[in-house]
């Protein structure tokens, strides 16, 4: 799902349940106030304008793309939090992407045993004031933006006022079917094996940066490209690269090349093809040898396209993928095979 540029990832991503929705509140606007946040840079996703857009056709792909960079993510963990399978996929997103975040705990929950459950090594109540400043200072490091510390003291002094009747007055959690527990569950394991593919992903391509940083010539950085490509994706390549190649020769020129990765000669056939042969000749792209013709390799062009040729040839032997010969011959009705007529008039020219 692609979402308008208006709702590109936010610098701030509140994770909390729906019925926190009162605590969300003025946590929001004690980071406009107390810290300068630009309230278009929050995400608090229950909350009117600052949330999820109407007529968004996915919750799911729509929290996927706001959760991939934001700056910080602040987690109200509340009795709430932890009976809404959504926050739990949004704590399990948040972690397994080790993104920069801030444990809020909630009341009647205890900072404790939640650290202890959780393995969190960083967590504070959303009540105590040094753990506040503490979040104000990490703001102001992310984000950059910060107002006088006389006005961030007015601010937090009267969030920590009103939240004790704000929590007070939260919905509490219902009970929660074992059904649904399963269901979360699951959400989380498969939002958690999203995760793991994406970061496996993120190291193949660091090591195929890595690789290409050390290659020195085309014939390295070719090797390197085969080391990371799928056979298919291969296979298209090497025979993208092989016309291309051929692509300015005479036609005798590419009928002696087909005959040559047969490791036969070229016999041409009648005064047509002799014509072909000598136009071919006469820019030094073939040799002749009557009643022969084979390619010549001292002509830059003809090297070329002839070690285009030898290179599909090799992956055809060897594809790396124990399915690609079977899968081939499935869709095409005829052998991966280059000396096959067949071969050359599907994916090269035609012989």
């Amino acid at each position: 799902m692609k979402l308008p540029s208006q709702f590109s990832s936010k610098k701030i991503f509140l994770s909390h349940s729906s019925k926190d929705k009162a605590l969300a509140d003025k946590l929001a606007d004690l980071l406009v106030t107390g810290c300068a946040v630009d309230p278009n840079e929050i995400l608090v996703t229950s909350l009117e304008g600052k949330g999820i857009p109407a007529g968004t056709p996915s919750f799911i792909e729509f929290l996927r793309a706001q959760i991939q960079k934001p700056e910080l993510v602040i987690l109200l963990l509340s009795p709430n939090y932890f009976a809404s399978h959504f926050c739990l996929c949004e704590l399990g997103a948040t972690w397994g992407m080790a993104l920069p975040t801030i444990p809020l705990v909630v009341p009647p929950l205890n900072k404790s045993e939640l650290k202890a459950t959780l393995a969190v090594t960083q967590a504070g109540a959303i009540d105590d004031r040094t753990y506040l400043d503490e979040l104000r200072d990490i703001v102001r490091n992310c984000l950059g933006c910060e107002v006088s510390t006389a006005t961030w003291n007015v601010k937090r002094d009267v969030f920590l006022q009103a939240i004790p009747e704000v929590i007070k007055l939260l919905p509490a959690p219902s009970e929660v079917p074992r059904a649904t527990l399963e269901e979360a569950q699951g959400q989380y394991q498969a939002a958690l094996q999203e995760i793991g593919s994406k970061d496996g992903v993120i190291r193949t391509l660091k090591s195929q940066i890595e690789d290409l940083k050390r290659c020195k010539n085309a014939d390295d950085v070719r090797t390197v490209s085969r080391k990371y490509s799928s056979a298919d994706e291969e296979f298209k390549r090497l025979c993208a690269d092989a016309m291309a190649e051929m692509e300015g020769l005479k036609w005798a020129t590419r009928i002696a090349l087909f005959w040559r990765v047969r490791n036969e000669v070229y016999r041409p056939q009648g005064a047509e093809e002799w014509n072909d042969v000598k136009e071919a000749d006469a820019v030094r792209e073939v040799g002749v040898e009557t009643p022969t013709c084979y390619p010549n390799t001292d002509h830059p062009k003809v090297s070329r396209a002839e070690t285009a040729l030898e290179r599909l040839k090799n992956f055809l032997r060897d594809p790396k993928d124990d399915d690609f010969l079977e899968r081939f011959e499935a869709e095409n009705d005829f052998p991966a095979d280059i000396a096959s007529k067949d071969f050359w008039k599907q994916f090269l020219v035609h012989v």
